[in-house]
């Protein structure tokens, strides 16, 4: 039976700063582990009138991206490996799937921080991983929602 060291590290990559933000701080606490560089892909179906885009070009662009988010994490001092997967059901539970599936230590995935009425509108990935996840979650927030969390526990001072 493997210990907690032998289990790789799920890292959510999108292509996004915020995503890019969330490996370079994983990288600064996990240096050196194995880590999973997973993107995800969703079917387009015909939206009015555009022909949908071909799944194979989804999931090859999908495959590069994974790809280059594997740099990113290797030049953060991980052993990266990609993984390109298809969301059936939606991006989050294709995350907590390939969390199981790799029996993954943790999962780390950036946030762009909507909240609010927008949060609600779109939904959040993050949100959603984290509240249905089996596994320890890392959510790193953008740049600007870390700053105003900054500024406001400041002002509680």
């Amino acid at each position: 039976m493997p210990d907690a060291t032998d289990k790789p590290i799920l890292l959510c990559y999108d292509g996004s700063e915020d995503a890019f933000r969330a490996i370079e701080f994983a990288g600064s606490l996990f240096s050196g582990r194995k880590a999973i560089v997973l993107s995800v892909w969703e079917h387009y179906t015909l939206l009015s009138g555009i022909q949908r885009v071909d799944d194979e070009l989804v999931q090859e662009a999908t495959e590069a991206l994974a790809a280059d988010g594997c740099e990113r994490a290797r030049d953060a001092g991980f052993e990266a490996t990609p993984l390109a997967v298809k969301a059936e059901h939606g991006v989050a539970e294709a995350i907590i799937d390939t969390a199981d599936e790799q029996d993954a230590l943790l999962v780390i995935l950036g946030t762009r921080g909507n909240t609010g009425i927008r949060s609600l509108l779109l939904g959040s990935v993050s949100h959603a991983v984290a509240h249905h996840a089996h596994r320890p979650i890392v959510i790193v927030p953008s740049e600007p929602l870390a700053e105003a969390r900054t500024q406001a526990v400041s002002r509680e001072k």
